[in-house]
């Protein structure tokens, strides 16, 4: 209600149910009491589950996994993080679907991309160390800081 003219993301998310993301246009014709009905119908949602390791296997704990799907220039990102152990669970996604997956977390870089189908339990993202660049820039003119 009291929706400005344009369009209108909704997000529905619901717990055991995939999400969906729809765009709705709000216009004019809609005057004056400004109301639309839109009805969601939510598909039982699937599951993605495995472990991050760094690059000699050993677990990863505390790494944000997130879960990419694009279709029709629209993505869906789903989100969860590793525990102690290594291993995630990302619940929500739609059934018989691929996504990619990465990880993130300060100090280390995503090994690329894992793709991975809804129903798959024993994936492995793979984290390695990053570097770091340690000195100071200096002016061309002077060498001076």
């Amino acid at each position: 209600k009291n929706a400005p003219n344009g369009s209108v993301e909704i997000v529905v998310k619901a717990k055991g149910f995939a999400e969906i993301r729809a765009t709705e246009l709000l216009d004019e014709a809609m005057l004056p009491d400004r109301k639309k009905e839109v009805i969601f119908h939510l598909g039982v949602g699937g599951s993605i589950a495995g472990r991050v390791e760094t690059q000699d296997g050993s677990p990863l704990p505390g790494v944000e996994v997130i879960a990419r799907r694009t279709e029709n220039s629209q993505t869906s990102v789903i989100t969860g993080r590793s525990g102690g152990d290594g291993k995630f669970q990302l619940e929500g996604l739609i059934e018989a679907e691929e996504y990619f997956l990465t990880g993130q977390k300060s100090g280390f870089i995503a090994e690329g991309q894992t793709k991975a189908k809804t129903g798959e339990m024993e994936l492995v993202v793979r984290m390695t160390q990053s570097g770091r660049v340690v000195g100071k820039a200096l002016r061309a003119s002077s060498s001076r800081p």
